[in-house]
């Protein structure tokens, strides 16, 4: 427990926490709204379809994007064929980025349900995240969510 409790604050000594709001702002992440959009589609459908929380969550969050006019058209294709963990990952080089695409992911996504964990779970992994990262991820979900309510 203590070990975990090191790394959380080794990760928040680091910087590495993210500001949610920062994360999708098209000034800190210029031409990597599209794969934060993408992170945000696939895993909403990570259980198959996208529910209607789910839908209102992701496309409140592309609402506050700027994204261009090919970017916007690509959405739909996009909700059909949304990209896998895998070749979310392929497109991540480093780990900032990668802190990123999971806070995305984190916001889309109904991490209650079984399917959500599992994807989550899964994405982390590929990600190399490490479990107090993960951890800082979500408490800082949670914060800015409750602050936001």
């Amino acid at each position: 427990r203590h070990g975990v409790r090191r790394q959380r604050q080794m990760c928040i000594r680091d910087r590495r926490e993210v500001d949610f709001e920062r994360a999708l702002d098209p000034a800190t992440t210029p031409g990597g709204q599209w794969l934060l959009v993408q992170a945000m589609i696939a895993a909403a459908m990570a259980d198959g379809h996208i529910d209607a929380g789910e839908h209102e969550r992701l496309f409140t969050q592309v609402d506050k994007l700027d994204l261009s006019t090919q970017e916007k058209s690509s959405l739909y294709d996009e909700l059909r064929q949304p990209r896998t963990v895998d070749e979310l990952a392929s497109l991540i080089h480093d780990q900032q980025t990668a802190i990123e695409v999971y806070a995305a992911a984190l916001l889309a996504i109904d991490e209650t349900r079984p399917e959500g964990s599992a994807y989550l779970a899964k994405l982390a992994a590929r990600l190399g995240l490490p479990p107090a990262l993960v951890d800082s991820v979500h408490e800082q979900s949670a914060l800015s969510i409750g602050s936001a309510a």
